[in-house]
């Protein structure tokens, strides 16, 4: 039996272009895409790509091209999000431990940032009194594949605990 991708044999595919090879179905995806935008109705709703799963640039492109913006956790993704033509407000960093660099980037490029501690707040709001930022809030409940990567509840790294949540309140409106 040969594996064919369309109409082409994965064997042929090998010997044109080499391997290690990997091949990605844009049909495939941008279906992925329209059934999940025509399941999820909420009015506001804005749909963001997790690029960390696959950052090639042609694939990005169709992310775009279907209307989906970026979730970005590191300078280099938000650099690809730029370069592919994303739109800033069209990207969101969601940095795990933000460095003040990655930080500055962000707002160097206009790049909304969701931030993930009470620490990290307190020093965005040192250095950018008076701009806007989320924060993730960690609602005490998750799950995960694997103990280091649980998204909610108190063992997990991601986000503001839900019961320290108004003291992020009282550093937002300290610093505006």
């Amino acid at each position: 039996m040969e594996f064919k991708i369309g109409s082409i044999p994965v064997g042929q595919l090998a010997k044109d272009f080499g391997t290690p090879l990997y091949v990605y179905d844009q049909a495939q995806i941008e279906k992925n895409i329209e059934d999940l935008k025509s399941v999820l109705k909420y009015p506001r709703l804005k749909l963001l790509y997790a690029c960390k799963a696959n950052t090639n640039q042609e694939i990005l492109k169709v992310v775009k091209a279907h209307g989906l913006g970026i979730d970005a956790v590191s300078m280099g993704e938000v650099f690809l999000a730029l370069k592919t033509g994303f739109k800033p407000q069209d990207i969101l960093f969601t940095g795990d431990n933000s460095t003040e660099e990655e930080i500055a980037y962000c707002m160097d490029n206009n790049v909304p940032l969701n931030i993930g501690s009470l620490f990290q707040l307190e020093l965005f709001g040192k250095n950018y009194p008076g701009k806007e930022v989320l924060f993730r809030v960690n609602p005490d409940v998750g799950a995960g594949h694997h103990d280091h990567c649980i998204t909610g509840g108190p063992e997990s790294k991601f986000g503001i605990y839900i019961h320290p949540a108004e003291e992020a309140k009282k550093i937002a409106a300290r610093y505006n």
